[in-house]
């Protein structure tokens, strides 16, 4: 038997380096479903594109989270 309440998920787009494995990552957007964060994540890849940079790509990173 659970006793978590609230428990939900987030999910994260999140850039990272590809030439610097090494580089930290960052988080570019936060939503409540994973199909839009897939949809921000091919956005945002889509605009480095155009822009010229090929050294960054975005993935999408899902965190549980609930209250006790």
């Amino acid at each position: 038997m659970s006793y978590i309440r609230n428990k939900d998920t987030l999910y994260m787009v999140v850039r990272y380096d590809l030439n610097d494995p090494s580089s930290s990552e960052v988080c570019c957007a936060i939503t409540k479903t994973e199909e839009f964060a897939s949809t921000l994540a091919g956005q945002y890849r889509q605009q480095m594109f155009d822009a010229g940079i090929l050294t960054y790509d975005f993935y999408v990173q899902g965190q549980t989270y609930y209250d006790e």
